[in-house]
């Protein structure tokens, strides 16, 4: 299953007591939301910041889309709350035409986004599940199953959490995928309380916004003993994001160790393109036979107009793949700059080794200086 996991900067589609995050709603000392008040100037300033703001995410995802068009990509997957629901119909027109699974994560359910909620054919009951926090996953079989979040974090006091039995959700979804696999889909903190069927799922994918990477690395590695990898997709505020699999001891794939390939760094923005075999069942680490699950093809990093010393030297460095001059690729790798000793370090180390010692092909490495490039 070819996968693509989304690290990427957003402001957060919740609604808390204090309003909306997207709108940046200005407070008074008491604590109470000016918006709320007979203030047409102040609402109109907040209504402007909201309708800016979902101008720019909207541009970084049609950009991020676009360059994952006709890749193959087979599931698709975002941090939780950042994306927006004005957003949505981007992701379910890029589910439909590349028949691709998009987990939507995420946003808080409100009563203005109902034709938006109709026209993705996603079934909310605004009566009932208004307030709650909601991952939509975009099926290519132009339907929509909403994931609703069960169990809240302490800065998440006020999301309505109504755990009714009722059908579409009881904070995990199975998807079918194949004839007789199934992908389980799990928001953040739910994935601590909420176990998932081993005997069901052969994937699991938690999009989260939580700086308390710890706790998740500790269940994600439980499930490895029973043959059940973890697709961890973080805000890019706390990063993590990874892929959690067994690695045998003896192979030399990139970016990974023992138990999951290199983690995003905090504040690295970046798309990764990943396989993994979800068909084969993981045979121990010790034993001669044992294979790693999940390679990753490819990590392409996000650049704005602010980092235009890096998107310098990435044409520069496409352009000596071109004329196939190794000496000048050597030298402009080294000066790369990547801040973090992340996964966008590792990537730099992994060039600079195959450049200098002629490691890989120039195609391949030509397929190693892709970026992703937001001109907002």
């Amino acid at each position: 299953m070819k996968i693509a996991y989304c690290q990427i900067s957003a402001h957060q589609s919740f609604v808390g007591a204090y309003g909306t995050y997207c709108r940046e709603p200005i407070i008074d000392k008491y604590g109470a939301l000016l918006t709320a008040l007979d203030n047409q100037p102040i609402k109109s300033i907040c209504e402007k910041i909201e309708g800016k703001y979902n101008y720019i995410i909207r541009n970084k995802l049609e950009q991020i889309l676009k360059y994952l068009s006709g890749k193959g990509i087979e599931c698709l997957i975002f941090p939780e709350y950042s994306i927006p629901a004005t957003s949505l119909d981007l992701l379910y027109n890029f589910s439909q035409l590349e028949k691709c699974i998009c987990i939507a994560a995420s946003h808080t359910i409100q009563g203005i986004y109902d034709e938006i909620y109709k026209s993705i054919n996603m079934e909310i009951n605004l009566d009932r599940d208004l307030g709650m926090s909601c991952c939509p996953i975009i099926l290519p079989s132009n339907k929509t199953i909403p994931v609703l979040k069960q169990y809240k974090s302490k800065w998440e006091s006020n999301m309505n959490t109504d755990r009714d039995e009722y059908s579409h959700s009881k904070g995990i979804i199975y998807i079918p995928y194949d004839s007789n696999q199934q992908i389980a889909v799990v928001v953040c903190i739910d994935a601590l309380k909420i176990d998932v069927d081993t005997t069901k799922a052969k994937l699991l994918i938690v999009p989260a916004a939580t700086p308390s990477i710890g706790q998740f690395r500790n269940k994600f590695e439980s499930y490895l003993s029973r043959d059940l990898p973890t697709v961890f997709c973080n805000h890019y505020e706390y990063g993590g994001s990874t892929i959690y699999c067994h690695v045998p001891s003896e192979s030399n794939i990139p970016f990974a160790d023992s138990t999951k390939f290199i983690q995003l760094g905090a504040f690295e923005e970046a798309i990764i393109i990943a396989s993994i075999d979800i068909n084969s069942h993981t045979l121990s680490v010790k034993s001669a036979n044992s294979k790693c699950l999940a390679i990753i093809n490819n990590i392409i990093p996000i650049y704005y107009r602010e980092n235009a010393n890096s998107l310098v030297l990435m044409d520069k460095m496409t352009t000596a793949v071109k004329t196939q001059d190794f000496p000048e690729l050597a030298k402009l790798i080294n000066l790369l700059f990547i801040k973090d000793n992340g996964l966008l370090m590792k990537y730099k180390s992994y060039l600079q080794e195959n450049i200098q010692n002629r490691g890989m092909s120039l195609e391949k490495i030509a397929s190693w200086l892709q970026y992703i490039y937001i001109n907002e």
